[in-house]
């Protein structure tokens, strides 16, 4: 879990200093109050949690998630380095979503800038 947890944290505490990107997160998610789980079957899970135009990253297991991501680390780390799609992920099982799909597109810049 380390290795994922590890470079999603250094990557979400670095997106947290850029204030023109959270503001333009802070836009996208406001009014939202969400819990979006993402679990790595091989290595365990971590969560975001969305309140008041604000976001923190948790490691560990949510009660009760909005939505929960489901995906092995090396589809984590094909999609990290764009060597897969999300959507493609998705169609080929890859990736299991449960919860509101909708909501989980509203946090798709998020996602994305935690790429790297």
């Amino acid at each position: 879990m380390e290795n994922v947890y590890k470079r999603v944290k250094e990557r979400f505490e670095a997106a947290k200093k850029d204030k023109s990107f959270m503001g333009d997160i802070g836009s996208l998610l406001k009014g939202l109050e969400r819990v979006f789980q993402v679990r790595i079957t091989d290595q365990g899970s971590f969560y975001f949690v969305v309140k008041n135009k604000n976001i923190e990253l948790e490691k560990g297991e949510a009660k009760n998630p909005n939505a929960t991501i489901e995906l092995s680390s090396e589809t984590f780390e094909a999609l990290e380095k764009n060597e897969a799609d999300p959507m493609g992920a998705f169609l080929a099982g890859n990736i299991a979503v449960q919860g509101d799909i909708g909501e989980l597109l509203r946090f798709v810049p998020l996602i994305e800038k935690l790429k790297g």
